[in-house]
This record gives structure tokens, C-alpha cells and sequence, in this order.
């Protein structure tokens, strides 16, 4: 009431302008009313004293007699009339002021209620609205009171569930959770109310029909006029159907995984079935070239054999390029950053295909683009392939003329370019380009072979070194030039080569001579394990004429226990050349029980796999290096030699160092196998 009160007064002392206009013009109405009836009153009161004292005054100076009691009661009269005058005015002017206020606090109740009428009407109005909204907006909206007791839910609430508003309110909204969330919800929705904190979090609800559905609810604190915490309003979204494609997204990537894994498997075992009969065909066909005097064998004969060996190394390309594509294509292909010389890796380049250019009559050469480091850090493995898969599509595609490979660093940037004099191509042609398995057109094909996976395999290798692999220029008849562009870091303190004549020396174009020498002599035993019958007799005839003591396994386990039987009788090998596929016991396993047993037995891999993880599967098992199928026999001999010789120098330091201690194995350590010393 006393808030009242002064808030009333404060209204009275401050009322809203048009409200104290009315209530002046009315109060002032009544007050000039009261004024006149008061003006009259004094009016005649003055006159009547005025005739009085006008009266006495004219019989003193005539010397009359005295008027009689009636004359001279006028001016008491008078005098007892003009105080009443004055009440009068003074009872207008309290009646004005009285007036005033009553006509204020009327319009100020009069106003108070259009006020009220008009909050009524946007209180209405703003629910409405927020209920259109609500039933509207594709979320399921609610409140709850600080006590958690529902009171709204709007209507796609309603109709998800398939229950009336009313069944929802207070605690029955509980009813339509799912029985496994219904303690979790209750737990969630009472910390946050004592907390009055807001909450986020998943539920699912059962619909009247059965059918179970996903929310994701979010809600946050609600206050009264006076800030005080009055519960919470949120909103829920049906999330099912993204559950699902998740779900969907989820299992397809599992699929997307393990066919991606069977593809890979595939690849590995078709690289595997694929190479190992190539080692036989490559390998007896050398044996066949070099076997006998070649000069008196029959000129049909020798070119049937070079025809063999083409068309093996040919399927040897093709095999190469689908794994490395596929390898590429799921992300396995990686890149190093190895510190290497430029200038040789270049010189390399030009020398394997010095025989090519030379066959075909084609110059070979090589100019700088500007200063060339010696030394960079890069990946060179892929360097080379790139160079060397576009020098010769040069050289393929070029009848008459020369190939020019052109080189700079600039920028930590390996820029080269080869260009060709060859046929060219169009801009329609060009179009075709570093796209899998495709050519300029048919007839390229036809012409000149190949599988089209050249460019896209150089193209993609250079993006994983960031960089690129473009057609810089190209013309019908006026030949083609490619551009290359890969990271590489000059190494620190590194020289650089600044003209052709530094390089002359080192950047040879002519085929070297084939070599006449034979492979160092191996001195040793030596274990094969190879289950293809074929493979294993021919690296057994390979090793036997390079002078080492063979003995071959078909599986794993026959090879176990030939290593077992050759310790006992005190003549152990001298190395193992093991397969990774074979029956019984495969190569990873046979590796593992060797090296657990303690023994320093230099491995050597047989694998048709290129995959990094196998070879890192081989390291961690404890092979020592690698020959990769279709085996080559120089390099197969030149890996085994260096082994033995490792082998044998390990051995003699060992035995050195126990000269002053009793020595019970005959093989060093573990840790003094060949190649950890050296």
C-alpha cells in the first residue's frame, strides 16, 4: 500500500501530459465558477459598505440626527457577510485543488486500466505468436517449472509421440522416453535444475505406434520479470534419421575398408602369382642367351630369346604401373626426404635410356635452366621414376631428332623439362592426357603400346612431393615439352653447378658397354627356401655358378630343420635366401623362429611384394635385406656376396673378442649381425 501510495503521488507530481491537461481545464472550469459566485458576493459587500460609510458620513457634516439602530446594523451586517465572501473564495480555491486531484486520480485509474487492457492484449498476443512459432519450427519445444514438471510442449512434440498435450504435462512426458533412458534423463534434468545450468544431451522416445526415435535435447535457464529462476525451456531435434545415415555412412566405410583390403590382398597376391613365374621366364632366358656361343647359334633362336626377354620386362612395366597406380590411388604410396646428389641421379637418368635413344638414332642431351646444387634433400626413388617414365615416352613417341632434358633448383623447387622433336599432338589429343589408361587416341595406341599410366602415375607422384607434372607446349609435327616441378631442399653448404661444362663430365648420354665380368665368387653355404620348383632350381643354378654351396627347402619347416640339422653337425650356413610364401611355414614365421633362437644367420627376402609394409613386417622379424622377383641374377649374387662377406668379417671380430673370454656359440650376438657394425 505505502508503494502504492507513493507511486501514486509521484504520478500525481508527474502525470502523463494529456492526462494533466484534462484535469487542468476541468479543475479550472469549477474554480472560475466558485471565483464569480465569490466575486458577486464582494462585490456587493464593498458597494453596501460603501453606502454606509457614505451615509454617516453625510449627517456629521449636516449635523442630522443620527440614523436609527436598522442604518447602522448595515456595516455589522456587511462585516459579517464580506469574511464569509472570503470563505467562499477560500473554499473555491480548496474545491479547485480537491477537484484537481480527484479529476488526476480518475484519469490515472482511467489510464491505469486502458494500460493493463493494452499488457493483456501484447501478453496474448506475444503467446500466440510464440505458439505459432513453436507449432511451426521443425523442433519439439518445452518448458518446465523449477521443480522439473512440464508446462508446454508444442504440437510436433505432440505428434511425434502420438499423445495429447495434456498427457505430457507435469511428469507424464516421462512416460514416452525409452524405458533404458528414463533414469539417465531424470539424472540429467535434475543436476541441471539444481545447478540451473544449462544441458545438452541424446535420448530416445517411444511413439504410441512402437517405433523408437533419436532426440537430441538442448535447453538453458529461463527467469521471471525479477531474474529469478523460474525452470528451464528447450528444444528438441529428431536426429533418427541422421542416426541412421551414420550408421549408413559408417558400415559403408567399413565395406569401402574391406574392399579396399581385399583389394590390396588381391594385388599383392596377383604381383606375387604374376612375378613368380616371370623369374622363371626372365631367368631361363637369359640362361638361354648366355648359355653356348652366341655367335654360332641360329639368328632365329637368339631373336626368339630377346623377344622373350622384351615381352617379360614389358609385363614387368605393366605390373609395375597398376600396383603403383593402385598403391597411389588408396594413400599407401609414401615419400622420404633423404639427403642424395643431384647431378648423379640425373646422370642415371640419361644413362638408361642412353641405349634406347641410341637404338632409335636419336640424340640424348642436357642442358641447365640455371644453378643446379649438388646436394638436396628430395625423395629420389620418385624423382627418378618421374624423369625416367617421361624421358622415355619422349623417346617413344620421337622418330628423328633429339630429346633434350632440361634442370634447375630455384625456389627449394626441382624445375625440369623434356622436350621432344617427335610427333606432338593437338589440343584435342592434349585433352586426353593424364587420364588412366588413356592415350592421345587409338592409334597412338595401336602404334606406339603402352598402357597410359605413364603420366598419371608421374602426375600423381609429383603432387605427393608437392608439386607438379604438366604439358608446357605442344604442336602437330613440332614435337611436345613437359614440365616438372617437385619439393626439394639444396642441402646446407652444398655446391652448385652453374653451366653445362661443370656437368659434361659426369652427364655421359652414351650407352655404357655391357659389362663381360663376372659376379665376385660366393665362398659359403647357403640355405634356399622357395616352394615354386621352377624359381628354386633356377636361383639354385644361379648361386651354384657363382661358386656357392646350395642346398634348396620346399617350405618353411624343411628349411627349419636343415638350419637345425647343419648347427648340430657343426657346418652352418653361411646364409638364408628365403620366399615369404610357402606352405607349412611361411617366410615371416621361419625368420622369427631363426632370429629366436639366437642366431645371426644373415636373411635375404625372395618377395614379389613392393609394399612398404611388408618389408617393414620383414625388418621387424629380422631379415637383413631384400631381392625383389623377377630375380636378377647379378644383382641376387651381388646381394648374397656382400652378406657372406659382412657375415664372415662379424665373425672374425667376434672371435677376435673372445680371445680373452670362453666363446660357446660360433655365431656372433644378435647384436653383432652383419650390418649392425659396418
Amino acid at each position: 500500500m505505502c508503494d502504492s501510495g507513493r507511486h501514486f503521488r509521484e504520478w500525481l507530481r508527474d502525470p502523463p501530459p494529456r492526462v494533466a491537461r484534462l484535469a487542468a481545464r476541468r479543475a479550472m472550469l469549477d474554480a472560475a465558477r466558485v471565483a464569480a459566485f465569490a466575486a458577486v458576493i464582494v462585490i456587493v459587500s464593498a458597494v453596501a459598505l460603501w453606502r454606509a460609510f457614505t451615509d454617516a458620513r453625510v449627517d456629521t457634516t449636516h449635523g442630522t440626527a443620527p440614523a436609527s439602530a436598522e442604518t447602522r446594523s448595515w456595516p455589522l451586517l456587511l462585516l459579517g457577510v464580506l469574511p464569509a465572501g472570503l470563505m467562499v473564495i477560500a473554499a473555491g480555491l480548496a474545491s479547485y485543488t480537491l477537484r484537481r486531484r480527484e479529476l488526476l486520480a480518475n484519469a490515472s485509474a482511467r489510464d491505469g486500466r486502458r494500460r493493463a487492457v493494452r499488457a493483456a492484449r501484447r501478453y496474448a498476443e506475444s503467446e500466440r505468436r510464440f505458439r505459432m512459432l513453436a507449432d511451426c519450427a521443425p523442433l519439439l519445444i518445452w518448458s518446465c517449472d523449477s521443480r522439473g514438471r512440464v508446462d508446454f510442449v508444442s504440437r510436433p512434440w505432440s505428434e511425434l509421440v502420438g499423445r495429447s498435450e495434456e498427457m505430457d504435462h507435469g511428469e507424464g512426458w516421462i512416460e514416452a522416453l525409452h524405458p533404458e533412458d528414463r533414469d539417465r534423463c531424470r539424472s540429467d534434468l535434475r543436476t541441471a535444475l539444481r545447478e540451473h545450468r544449462a544441458f545438452s544431451s541424446e535420448y530416445r522416445i517411444r511413439r504410441t505406434t512402437g517405433e523408437v526415435r533419436n532426440l537430441l535435447h538442448n535447453a538453458v535457464p529461463r527467469r521471471n520479470d525479477t531474474g529469478a529462476y523460474s525452470g528451464l525451456i528447450g528444444a528438441a531435434m529428431d536426429v533418427t534419421q541422421l542416426r541412421r545415415t551414420e550408421a549408413d555412412l559408417a558400415e559403408a566405410c567399413r565395406a569401402a575398408q574391406a574392399g579396399e583390403q581385399a583389394k590390396s590382398e588381391f594385388l599383392a597376391n596377383m604381383s606375387h602369382e604374376i612375378r613368380t613365374p616371370l623369374t622363371t621366364i626372365l631367368g631361363y632366358a637369359d640362361l638361354l642367351r648366355e648359355d653356348g656361343d652366341a655367335q654360332r647359334a641360329p639368328p632365329q633362336r637368339i631373336q626368339a630369346i630377346d623377344r622373350i626377354r622384351t615381352a617379360g620386362r614389358h609385363l614387368l612395366t605393366l605390373l609395375n604401373d597398376v600396383l603403383d597406380l593402385s598403391k597411389i590411388d588408396a594413400g599407401a604410396m609414401g615419400v622420404e626426404a633423404v639427403e642424395f646428389e643431384l647431378p648423379k641421379l640425373l646422370a642415371e637418368c640419361l644413362d638408361l635410356q642412353a641405349a634406347s635413344a641410341a637404338q632409335r638414332g636419336l640424340a640424348l642431351r642436357f642442358e641447365l635452366l640455371g644453378p643446379l646444387p649438388v646436394s638436396v634433400r628430395g625423395d629420389p626413388t620418385r624423382i627418378r621414376q618421374i624423369l625416367l617414365n617421361l624421358i622415355a615416352n619422349a623417346l617413344k613417341f620421337t622418330s628423328k631428332g633429339s630429346v633434350t632434358l632440361r634442370c634447375t633448383v630455384a625456389d627449394e623447387r626441382l624445375v625440369a623439362e623434356i622436350e621432344d622433336t617427335g610427333c606432338g599432338m593437338s589440343q584435342v589429343q592434349a585433352t586426353r592426357l593424364f587420364r588412366p589408361f588413356s592415350q592421345a587416341d587409338a592409334g597412338v595406341a595401336r602404334m606406339h603400346g603402352g598402357t597410359g599410366l605413364g603420366l598419371v602415375i608421374s602426375r600423381r607422384l609429383a603432387a605427393l612431393m608437392k608439386g607438379s607434372v604438366s604439358l608446357s607446349r605442344t604442336a602437330p609435327g613440332k614435337g611436345s615439352c613437359f614440365r616438372v616441378e617437385v619439393r626439394v631442399e639444396p642441402a646446407p653448404g652444398t655446391e652448385w653447378r652453374r653451366d653445362d661444362a661443370d656437368l659434361e663430365a659426369l652427364l655421359r648420354t652414351e650407352p655404357r658397354a655391357p659389362s663381360t665380368s663376372e659376379p665376385s665368387p660366393l665362398r659359403g653355404r647357403v640355405l634356399v627356401a622357395e616352394d615354386g620348383r621352377e624359381n628354386r632350381q633356377l636361383i639354385t643354378i644361379h648361386l651354384e655358378r657363382a661358386g656357392a654351396e646350395v642346398t634348396s627347402a620346399e617350405d618353411g619347416r624343411m628349411a627349419m630343420s636343415l638350419l637345425e640339422d647343419a648347427e648340430r653337425l657343426g657346418r652352418p650356413f653361411d646364409l638364408l635366401v628365403t620366399d615369404l610364401q610357402m606352405p607349412e611355414m611361411d617366410g615371416i614365421e621361419l625368420i622369427s623362429r631363426v632370429r629366436a633362437g639366437g642366431a645371426g644367420l644373415p636373411i635375404v627376402v625372395l618377395t614379389a611384394h613392393t609394399a612398404g609394409d611388408e618389408r617393414i613386417r620383414c625388418v621387424g622379424a629380422g631379415c637383413d635385406d631384400f631381392v625383389t622377383k623377377p630375380v636378377d641374377r647379378a644383382a641376387l649374387v651381388e646381394v648374397c656376396a656382400r652378406w657372406i662377406d659382412r657375415r664372415r668379417r662379424d665373425e672374425a671380430r667376434y672371435a677376435r673378442a673372445c680371445t680373452t673370454s670362453v666363446c660357446s656359440r660360433r655365431s656372433p650376438p644378435r647384436s653383432a649381425r652383419p650390418g649392425s657394425s659396418d
